[in-house]
Formats: C-alpha cells, sequence, structure tokens
C-alpha cells in the first residue's frame, strides 16, 4: 500500500514501500512483472532470512515487459517499490512474482506458507476477512491468494453485504468433500441475508499432492435433480454404473457425489471456488475473469467502475458485444430499471454511418431484442455502449490522411512491429479495400494501431486465422481478399500462412535436437512459435485423450457448464520444449472442414482425431492437443476457450 500524501522522493532503499507478504524462490531465478497501471516503476528485493551474502539491487521494471532475477533458493524476502502517491486516497499496487513460494506472518502466529510455482501476486494490503482452515480447524490462518480473490468476488456482489458464515452452514457444505479439501486454505462467507453463500480455498504446497489435483468432474441429472460428480480418471468407467444408480447422494469408493454445492476450479486446481446450489448469486463469472490472465483484478474493477454488472444479473440489462483494445473480445452487461428498458423499447431506431457495426441486445421478460447496424438502433442504447463500455465507431473510411506509422502487436510477439515506410501505402490500399461483411468467430488475438499525418490514430483488431478478418472500431466487422491477407502478413515479416499464425524461422527448433528418446527417429517436423494462450479456462468442461497412438486417437470431451457448448473439425499439435509448449509446424498443408459438433449440457462428446495427414507420424516426446471451445448465445454474442490435453509418444 502506498499512503495518501506519500510525494516525497526515495532515495534510500529502506523507505521504499514493501508488501506485507514474504515470498521464497523455489528455484535460482524468480521473474517479477508490474501491473499495467504502475507505470515504470523501481524494484528491490529485501533480504528477511538468508544464507548468502548477496547484493540485491533495485532494479527499474517496465509493465508489460517482465524481469528474470538471480536469486537465493530457499531464502525469504519482502519486495519493495518506489513510488510517490500524490492523491488523497491510499492506494494499493500488484506486483507479479513467479517460481515462489509466499507467506504471511502474523505477530505471535506461526507464518503460514502459499507454494505459487507459476504466479504468486503480492500486494501490499491483507483484505480484512477471517480464514478458515480445514485441515487444523484454525480460523484465524490468513491467505493472501484466498483474502484476495474473496475481495474481489465481493467487490463484484453490488449491493450485497457479507460476513463470516457460521461453523455450521460451512460443516454442512464441506461434508461432501469429505477429505478431499485437506491442506487448502479455505475461507467461508455468505450475505448478511444468507441468501448468497461461497467458499474459496487455495491449495498450500505442491498441488500435484491433493487428491482433488486427479479428480475429474461430470454433471449427470436424476428426476430433475442435478448433480456434479468427482471421480478419480482411473475409475472413469464405473462412472455410468454410478449414474444409473438413482438418487445416489453419497461419496462412494470410486466418486464424489455433490449434491448441494458445486466446485469450480483454476486448470491446475490450486485455486477452488465452492457454492451451493440454491445461492442467490454465482460467482462464476468473477472467479473466470479473475483468473483470467488477459483481464484479471484490472478488469474487474475497472468494470465495476464503469456500471458493468457481473454474475447473475437481473433483468432487465443491456449486453454489448465488442472488441476491447485492453481485454480483447468481450460481452458487457449493464443493469437496468424497469423504466429504463421501457423508455428504451418505446424510442425509435437510429440508422449508423454506413460500415460502422454495432451488435447490442435488451434483455426482458426472458426475451432477448437485439439491435444491429442492420435493424437500427435505439439512442440510448448507442449512448449507454459508449459511456459505459467506451464503444468506439470507425470504418476504413476513417483513414483520411496518410498513414504515418503502423504498429502491430499480438500475443505472441515479445514486442511491437513496425511497418516499413516503404509498405504503407500499401497497408492503406489494402485497408482501405476491405469489404463489410460483420465480425465473425475468427480469434482477434492481433492488432493494427495506425498513427496518420493528420495526428489522429486508429486502431484495427486483425484475425490471426487463415482468413483475412478486420474489426475497425469496436465491432466494424470487414475482410480481405486472400491474397491481400497473405501480403499483410509478409509486409510484417510474419508467415503468409495464419494458420501458423507466426512462423518466425530464426526461433524453429529442430525436434531430433530435443527429443527425449534414445533413438530419436528421423521426421521433419520443428516446432515454431510458444504457444501462451489460457488453456482449460472453461469452468467445468474437461478434455482428454483416449486409445491414441503416433497417428491418431480419440478425444473425450465431458461438458457440465450448465450450458450446450460448440466446437469445429480443427485441432492443433504441440510440443513441450524444456517446459514450454511449442505450436507444431506442418509437415502437410491441412484443409478442414467447416464442421459444428454440438457438446451438449451434461454429456459426453468422442471425437476422432486423426493428424497424420498435417505432421505425419509424430516422434517420440510429449505432446498436447488443443481445441476451440465456443459459448454461442446469440449473433455477436459468444465467447471462445481452448481446451488442451497431454499425451506421450514413447
Amino acid at each position: 500500500t502506498i499512503p495518501a500524501g506519500s510525494t516525497e522522493e526515495i532515495v534510500y532503499q529502506e523507505d521504499f514501500f514493501y508488501s506485507d507478504e514474504e515470498i521464497s524462490p523455489i528455484g535460482n531465478k524468480i521473474t517479477i512483472s508490474l501491473d499495467e497501471g504502475m507505470g515504470d516503476t523501481e524494484v528491490v528485493l529485501k533480504p528477511i532470512e538468508i544464507k548468502e551474502e548477496n547484493a540485491y539491487e533495485p532494479t527499474y521494471i517496465t509493465p508489460g515487459m517482465p524481469v528474470e532475477m538471480d536469486v537465493e533458493q530457499g531464502a525469504w524476502f519482502k519486495i519493495g517499490v518506489n513510488m510517490q502517491n500524490f492523491t488523497s486516497e491510499d492506494k494499493i499496487v500488484y506486483v507479479s512474482v513467479e517460481n515462489v513460494e509466499v507467506r504471511i506472518a502474523s505477530e505471535g502466529e506461526e507464518k503460514n506458507t502459499q507454494k505459487a510455482g507459476a504466479d504468486a501476486d503480492v500486494q501490499g494490503e491483507n483484505v480484512d476477512n477471517a480464514a478458515l482452515s480445514k485441515a487444523d480447524g484454525n480460523s484465524n490462518m490468513q491467505d493472501a491468494a484466498v483474502q484476495d480473490l474473496s475481495y474481489y468476488l465481493e467487490l463484484s456482489a453490488v449491493d450485497i453485504s457479507f460476513q463470516e458464515m457460521s461453523e455450521k452452514r460451512q460443516a454442512e457444505i464441506l461434508a461432501e468433500y469429505d477429505t478431499l479439501l485437506d491442506d487448502y486454505i479455505l475461507m467461508a462467507r455468505e450475505s448478511t441475508d444468507g441468501q448468497t453463500a461461497y467458499i474459496v480455498g487455495h491449495y498450500q504446497g505442491d498441488i500435484t499432492s491433493s487428491p482433488l489435483y486427479r479428480m475429474k468432474d461430470m454433471g449427470y441429472t436424476v428426476d430433475k435433480q442435478r448433480y456434479q460428480l468427482l471421480y478419480l480418471e482411473e475409475n472413469y468407467e464405473a462412472m455410468d454404473r454410478i449414474k444409473d444408480e438413482k438418487g445416489v447422494s453419497a461419496i462412494t469408493d470410486e466418486a464424489y457425489v455433490l449434491e448441494h454445492s458445486n466446485i469450480t476450479w483454476t486448470a491446475d486446481r490450486a485455486s477452488i471456488l465452492i457454492q451451493p446450489v440454491d445461492s442467490g448469486l454465482k460467482f462464476y463469472d468473477t472467479f473466470g475473469f479473475y483468473h483470467n490472465p488477459a483481464r484479471g483484478r484490472e478488469y474487474i474493477e475497472d468494470a465495476l467502475s464503469r456500471g458493468i454488472a457481473f454474475n447473475t444479473v437481473a433483468e432487465p440489462y443491456l449486453s454489448v458485444y465488442m472488441i476491447s483494445e485492453k481485454y480483447g473480445e468481450i460481452t458487457e452487461r449493464i443493469s437496468l430499471t424497469e423504466q429504463e428498458a421501457a423508455e428504451i423499447l418505446s424510442e425509435d431506431k437510429q440508422k449508423l454511418t454506413e460500415g460502422h457495426g454495432f451488435v447490442a441486445s435488451l434483455n426482458i421478460n426472458g426475451e432477448s431484442m437485439f439491435y444491429s447496424e442492420f435493424k437500427g438502433i435505439p439512442q440510448t442504447v448507442i449512448d449507454l455502449a459508449v459511456e459505459k463500455c467506451g464503444y468506439q465507431f470507425a470504418s476504413p473510411a476513417d483513414i483520411t490522411s496518410p498513414i504515418k506509422e503502423a504498429r502491430f502487436d499480438c500475443s505472441w510477439l515479445k514486442e511491437s512491429l513496425y511497418l516499413e515506410e516503404t509498405y504503407l501505402p500499401r497497408l492503406e490500399e489494402i485497408l482501405k479495400s476491405a469489404k463489410y461483411d460483420g465480425v465473425g468467430n475468427c480469434g482477434y488475438g492481433a492488432k493494427l494501431t495506425l498513427t496518420l499525418e493528420n495526428g489522429e490514430t486508429m486502431t484495427i483488431f486483425k484475425g490471426t486465422d487463415d482468413c483475412g478478418s478486420l474489426v475497425f472500431g469496436s465491432y466494424g466487422g470487414y475482410s480481405i481478399s486472400d491474397e491481400a491477407d497473405d501480403e499483410f502478413w509478409e509486409m510484417f515479416g510474419l508467415s503468409a500462412d495464419g494458420e501458423k499464425r507466426l512462423e518466425l524461422r530464426e526461433q524453429k527448433v529442430d525436434i531430433s535436437e530435443v527429443s527425449t528418446s534414445p533413438n530419436p527417429v528421423e521426421n521433419p517436423l520443428v516446432v515454431t512459435f510458444e504457444f501462451t494462450e489460457p488453456v482449460n479456462t472453461l469452468a467445468n468442461v474437461t478434455m482428454r485423450m483416449e486409445k491414441y497412438k503416433s497417428t491418431e486417437g480419440d478425444l473425450e470431451i465431458v461438458n457440465h457448464s450448465g450450458k450446450e457448448l460448440t466446437t469445429g473439425a480443427k485441432f492443433d499439435i504441440q510440443m513441450k520444449v524444456d517446459g514450454k509448449w511449442y505450436c507444431l509446424d506442418q509437415v502437410y498443408d491441412a484443409v478442414w472442414n467447416l464442421i459444428a459438433y454440438k457438446l451438449p449440457d451434461g454429456d459426453t462428446t468422442i471425437l476422432s482425431t486423426n493428424w497424420s495427414f498435417m505432421y505425419g507420424e509424430l516422434p517420440p516426446g510429449s505432446y498436447r492437443i488443443i481445441k476451440e471451445v465456443t459459448d454461442y448465445r446469440a449473433p455477436g454474442d459468444y465467447d471462445t476457450y481452448y481446451l488442451g490435453t497431454e499425451f506421450e509418444i514413447e
């Protein structure tokens, strides 16, 4: 926490502002990164418990540019920042640290440790909530990760007051889990009226030691009663028998059958959310946003400050579909009063400027009224989208001056690419030739920022698959020809094949050089770019590989998300190299059938896959297969997720 009125320049390290939490490296290197809103900041490690006498000098860090530090493994440090706060309110800042354990020490209490091998967020202030440990019943134990998640869940529950959950209710909810949650630090909270309740938890130690780490889950319905089933992967064959035993609601030798609550978890099972089935407000949205690397705390705070509603939104409300510069493809919901909704319904519909895209829906009385540039839009809907969501309108016609600079950014690039000046006129021709045809399901993971000679700037989102999709403004969908799309990628020095996206040749690695097999087979495959998109973030949906060999396998997708999902025929194979996942370069060009497979809620879908037509026979190694799954609600209203499952070729 940076106290209000901290205006003096800091010269000495002892005057830095230090975290309450302490971190301990689990290796001899850590990676530190800053929250996007901080600006360039001087960061230092303050030794608390060390064996080696090393000097730790302050380091300047820029948001979005993580810094790796050499450290003493097993030592304990606090993190300090050199910052000023000219406002009249205390300011909380966040520093993310990878490959550490975290602990908080209260005076007179034993220090409580949390392993955070992938990522730990260290903040300078604790949320004032009580945590409980199921393992030892100590209600005074505090855990930064649990408290922070609890804080943001309740922050998103506008107008609801919370208190510590009663011990009786805690025990009733946790009884369904037996010893499954041992070694999780848990926090149990409920609204003062008892209508909304939740338990959040974070695992202490090596998550692979938790029985929950090996659990799969599925949903099923008996006599209109829906259950969630947790089972060990090796007991999968027993699930059909358990589901057939009507009325089963107790822990069996093969599974945990949850009748009164549901559990949601992160992909690594380190963080969990449990809510009674009758909880008035379900926190699935906030839990997902909080753990989404592209959104996280910053988005939750930003959206709430703009009046965006989360989780279970009571009708009437307005849904606005858009692509945000900071948060990507997103649907934002604005709560309305009955009078506001009635006024919108009574308004005349306005026509937008030709080529400006827009999609929104008014949700009232169980129905959705869709508004688009084609059907016309009430002016109040447009005004709310601009005011609350920062909606922007643009089209190729708004390129009214020659392009002075073109910057290209996407998640796979370590730094921005700037187009050579000689290509700028041709880029302008390509963009102005784009045809208006609406926003597609193309994964707009790249961003083109134009600076015009008249000083104006424009942002265009680029589809990263194999089609020439563009989005001008927040939702103006355009496309360019295949030839122009190939030229676009090549101008920036990238692969013309959108399927490969970023084939940076100097980063390619020959598989034969990294194979762990004692007799690696010859194979022309190479790995291209590192895949860093979040995988398996869709709650209560799992995928695993069954009956596979070096050329094919069966994918089993289990969906009990509470909604029907879809997926296509397309998939990608990735290989693990030095602990990271890299996309494989295709040996043969692939043509995909445009097929949509339904993934019904509560069902298991088996998809046969054969990758020999793309990669040939895979040599020995560690692989995973990636598929996109879509939660489609209405035209323009959908979310896309990546599912992944690992497999070994020996």
